[in-house]
């Protein structure tokens, strides 16, 4: 941002005295910093003044929320968690446009999962405007699900229905919700007296709502008499995967939620720490690099690729895999095998398999140098691809691919995740 634009339009707008500015100016030359920091750090300029003239330097709109009514399926477009953390909301939708509120433009990386279906219009706003928004999205959610949900733990107290029903009620009001926001997993932890439950949204857990603890039993003992099932959701079949593991509080809850034919368990079923299942999902969401997969997993690792393909498995990304041996087909995906016997080595499939544009390649095990160095090329090029490697840990790995020829900088840019 220009310094002179920025001056004369604070001028202009009197929301920045010439001194205070000019004050600013030599401040900020002296410390080398930019000159709204200066502004903003001396008390020179409000945060929502500073997104004012931003709107207005970069050609912008600036919205006004407070006082309007935002519909919650279009406040819905983007799941509560995302919206509060990061501070936006959809406020308006026409046809596949959607006019996005927020605060900092550098936010706008968390609803990239909506830039495939619509074209995302960015608007400032500002920060009491997000508040009266988030407050509409809190209040008509509760609404829509968290009065219900009442009635229901009501009907539990009072004893007025069977027991049965009543956890059945719950359990679709769960899910229902949490297909709402956009979540592809639910997890129900019982922590001090309370059941805290989590959404994994775009590949990072939101605290979504606080049960009561009695409430557990009836929960784990309704999945565990289901089991893993299928529920139809809007003429889409949505897979739930079950896991539960006692805790020293009470069962915890996982429940894993993916559309189509599956065919890997949860994550959490390798012995995989929270904070490593939530890389992973993290790294999944990556449009390029490289994510390494130990052979120290617990656990088979075929099903463990099974697992990861699952969740990449999405109808707009075009995904392929290398294998050695296809054991089982998978609906969406490209399976290619390695013939060896017909002397197509890893590395010409892959070079094959290139030329198809892919977005996403998993190899079913480690490939031979060539092919190896051919991928970290790839991955550097814009790729995402997946690979077992032989290494008991990340240093392990990273000092082999070295062994392998390839520089730390190649490694160090390439290499997203190694699961171990």
């Amino acid at each position: 941002m220009e310094a002179d634009n920025l001056k004369d339009f604070l001028l202009s707008s009197r929301l920045v005295s010439e001194d205070d500015f000019n004050l600013a100016v030599q401040e900020a030359e002296e410390r080398k910093q930019e000159i709204e920091e200066v502004l903003l750090n001396k008390g020179f300029l409000l945060e929502d003044d500073w997104r004012l003239a931003k709107a207005h330097i970069l050609g912008i709109p600036f919205v006004d929320l407070t006082g309007k009514i935002l519909p919650i399926d279009t406040l819905s477009l983007i799941p509560e968690p995302i919206s509060r953390r990061h501070n936006l909301v959809v406020y308006s939708k026409k046809g596949d446009n959607l006019e996005v509120a927020l605060l900092d433009l550098r936010d706008l990386e968390a609803i990239d999962f909506l830039a495939g279906d619509f074209k995302i219009l960015p608007r400032l706003t500002d920060s009491q405007s997000i508040k009266k928004a988030l407050c509409q999205y809190q209040k008509n959610l509760k609404i829509l699900f968290g009065d219900l949900l009442k009635r229901e733990i009501s009907a539990l107290e009072n004893g007025s229905e069977p027991l049965d029903l009543i956890a059945g009620r719950i359990v679709e009001l769960l899910l229902s919700q949490a297909l709402r926001q956009r979540a592809t997993a639910v997890f129900f932890e019982p922590v001090a007296g309370e059941i805290i439950v989590r959404y994994r949204v775009n590949g990072h857990s939101y605290e979504a709502m606080i049960l009561p603890l009695k409430l557990l039993p009836l929960l784990a003992s309704k999945f565990k008499e289901v089991g893993d099932f299928k529920f139809d959701q809007v003429g889409q079949e949505i897979n739930c995967r079950v896991s539960l593991v006692p805790t020293t509080q009470g069962e915890r809850i996982s429940l894993r939620l993916l559309s189509g034919p599956k065919f890997g368990p949860a994550f959490e079923d390798f012995n995989l720490s929270e904070a490593m299942v939530d890389k992973i999902y993290e790294a999944l969401n990556l449009h390029s690099g490289l994510i390494i997969v130990t052979d120290s997993i617990q656990g088979d690792l075929s099903l463990f690729l099974c697992s990861l393909l699952d969740i990449l498995n999405q109808p707009d990304r075009n995904i392929f895999t290398v294998e050695r041996s296809i054991s089982r087909q998978i609906l969406g995906i490209n399976q290619v095998p390695i013939r060896s016997e017909l002397g197509q080595t890893p590395a010409k499939v892959l070079r094959r398999v290139l030329a198809q544009d892919p977005d996403v390649i998993v190899f079913d095990e480690q490939p031979e140098r060539d092919a190896l160095v051919m991928a970290v090329t790839a991955a550097l090029a814009g790729k995402l691809i997946i690979i077992p490697f032989t290494g008991s840990s990340p240093a392990d790995v990273l000092e082999k691919l070295i062994n392998f020829g390839l520089d730390q900088n190649q490694i160090d840019r390439a290499v997203k995740l190694v699961i171990s």
